[in-house]
């Protein structure tokens, strides 16, 4: 029921129920002055008996007084003694009493029985009159000498007619309405409360159980499905399927194209999800980009597979959003009922591990969860733990690998990269913590650590007499801190490090998802001195139109290329492209992953500028590295 209409429902029942209570008090009210007015009538016959027994009712004075004192005890307004007019005939007008007055006189006469009225009086107050007739009656007659033989039983002798002011009676009926209306806004006001706090319940509800953004059920109500699913698949011995999907950059989205459009997204993409289930099956959404699919009375894992298969398919199509297309993959992790667990917590521990496993094997895929899916999540929580005091116990370590000059074969620089040297496990391979970094953020402290230390480091190369560059890598999130160019100043002024010899390098992927801020932030680096370099070139969305706008001094042409050009043409091909686009915009050309002669024969044959790669050397502590240095400078 709608708000409005009830509120008008509860006016209407308030008003019939002042009416109703109004009317009673009316009622009883009126009852109560007819009483009083009964009462005087018969206070009245009484009297006048009393003045005809000892022949005093002759005497009109007699007859004020007793009518005066009446009134003042009774606290009546006004009263009259009416005489019939059949008796008045039979005893002559000389008789003192008077006749009746007006249409209410009258009428109780002639209907010999009481009349009553409530008179509206100019200054707003009400009067209460009555006239209450006098019945004779076979006792009365032998006793009252006014009733002769001439007047028959049953008829009427006379009448009294009574005002009585009705000032204390209004007084109490006003408040009792002014009780009604309190209570009646008191009832109004509980029932409009109990009405907002239904609603305000209601949306309690919906924010515990819902997701606010797609309007799909959350983490919490989640759960309940997934008992409800495991206690009927238990009962009637049937399988229960958990599909936690998780998007695959889907942060890229939200930094390029604004949290709006990243919202749209996961609104459409949750009805494309429902739109792949059945109607006995779920989807939920657990928060940022993980969704789950409780898929109930399974029967073999082959039926789980569809629906995989059709989440893939069914995401794998392009999303239109603001006009444009997005383009957007998934990870699924599958655990199910009774074989990965035998309650919710369980599966969806096991499914979330089957995921990751997923996003390991390259993304966009399923993958079934395993058992041993759990000693690699134990160990990944294990890393992320020992990664957290891995900066303050000094477990990382810098080694370099020189970047040498195709023709000179001089070292020119060096690019610093990190090592972890794991108290347990030892030396952890970079491919193995970076990620994870990235996603903990604690790549920010440790990108700040290694900045720090390759540009001190380089000092003192350069005391020794090799005037070599470091090149840093930079992660995506030190640009969306908008701190770099305030890290880099701390650790220009720190080390006293010239800004000619530090070189910063970017992936294709951080410059064209944010196009803007990466912009604004090399023009204030190259401002500085600093210089910039395109790491891994040819493997992300390369575009010419930031190469023309961004002050870049380099180019890193990925390994992957590298790799097979003495044998694939394609790949040779490309290399060169990319070398003689370099050189016609400027840019050096440095090619890493150089492991053969062929490969440096060929390079130089390009004119490429520069190598980086196991040929030369492997990245190095920096003390086999200032070896290296030295009988360089020998050798050259």
């Amino acid at each position: 029921m709608a708000p409005s209409l009830a509120m008008g429902i509860l006016l209407l029942l308030a008003a019939f129920s002042q009416h109703w209570i109004v009317s009673y008090f009316e009622s009883q009210i009126t009852s109560e002055m007819k009483f009083r007015s009964a009462e005087l009538a018969d206070g009245l016959i009484n009297g006048m008996n009393m003045l005809m027994i000892t022949g005093q009712i002759s005497d009109p004075e007699n007859r004020k007084l007793l009518l005066r004192k009446m009134a003042d005890s009774k606290g009546v307004d006004e009263l009259r003694i009416i005489r019939a007019k059949q008796v008045q005939d039979q005893f002559g007008p000389g008789l003192p009493i008077e006749q009746a007055q007006d249409e209410l006189d009258r009428k109780a006469i002639e209907a010999k029985a009481p009349v009553y009225a409530i008179n509206e009086l100019p200054d707003g107050k009400r009067e209460f009159r009555s006239v209450i007739p006098f019945i004779v009656s076979k006792d009365f007659r032998g006793t009252n000498c006014l009733n002769c033989h001439h007047v028959e039983v049953g008829s009427v002798n006379g009448a009294a007619s009574i005002l009585l002011n009705m000032d204390e009676a209004d007084a109490r009926i006003a408040r009792v309405k002014r009780w009604v209306w309190a209570g009646d806004a008191i009832l109004i006001l509980m029932l409009a409360m109990i009405m907002v706090w239904r609603k305000v319940d209601r949306r309690i509800q919906t924010l515990a159980n819902y997701d606010s953004v797609t309007g799909l059920p959350n983490r919490n109500l989640l759960h309940d499905r997934v008992s409800q699913a495991i206690y009927f698949a238990r009962r009637y011995d049937k399988m229960v399927a958990l599909l936690f999907i998780d998007l695959d950059d889907f942060k890229v989205v939200n930094d390029s194209l604004g949290h709006n459009v990243g919202d749209q997204l996961l609104r459409e993409l949750g009805k494309r999800l429902a739109g792949c289930v059945r109607e006995v099956d779920s989807v939920a959404r657990l928060g940022g980009d993980e969704f789950v699919i409780v898929a109930t009375n399974i029967s073999q894992r082959d039926d789980v597979v569809l629906i995989a298969e059709k989440v893939l398919e069914s995401l794998a199509m392009p999303f239109v959003l603001e006009g444009r297309e997005v383009f957007i993959s998934s990870s699924i992790g599958i655990a199910s009922f009774p074989k990965d667990g035998s309650d919710e917590v369980t599966l969806l521990k096991n499914a979330d591990s089957a995921m990751y496993h997923a996003k390991e094997r390259g993304k966009g895929n399923y993958q079934f969860y395993a058992a041993e899916m759990n000693q690699m999540a134990l160990e990944r929580l294990s890393l992320i733990n020992d990664l957290h005091r891995a900066l303050e116990r000094g477990e990382f370590v810098l080694h370099y690998q020189p970047q040498v000059n195709l023709k000179s074969r001089k070292i020119t620089g060096v690019e610093a990269l990190i090592r972890w040297q794991h108290p347990q496990s030892g030396m952890v391979p970079p491919l193995k913590f970076i990620p994870i970094a990235e996603e903990t953020r604690l790549i920010l402290p440790i990108g700040e650590w290694v900045l720090r230390t390759a540009c001190a480091q380089a000092v003192e190369w350069h005391k020794q007499g090799f005037e070599i560059t470091v090149a840093v890598n930079i992660s995506a999130l030190q640009v969306e801190e908008h701190r770099l160019v305030e890290l880099v100043d701390d650790a220009l002024r720190q080390t006293g490090i010239e800004p000619k010899y530090l070189e910063l390098e970017l992936t294709e992927n951080i410059l064209i998802e944010r196009p803007d801020a990466t912009y604004k932030i090399f023009q204030q680096l190259r401002e500085k001195g600093v210089r910039l370099a395109i790491d891994d070139f040819g493997t992300g969305y390369s575009s010419l139109s930031y190469l023309t706008k961004l002050p870049i001094d380099k180019l890193k042409i990925d390994r992957s290329f590298v790799r097979d050009i003495a044998d694939d043409a394609d790949d040779c091909a490309i290399v060169e492209a990319i070398i003689s686009m370099a050189h016609s915009l400027r840019l050096k050309a440095i090619a890493e992953g150089v492991e053969s002669p062929a490969q440096v024969e060929l390079l130089q044959r390009l004119n490429c500028d520069e190598m980086q790669g196991y040929l030369f050397s492997k990245p190095l502590p920096r003390e086999e590295l200032g070896a290296k240095l030295a009988q360089n400078a020998r050798d050259a």
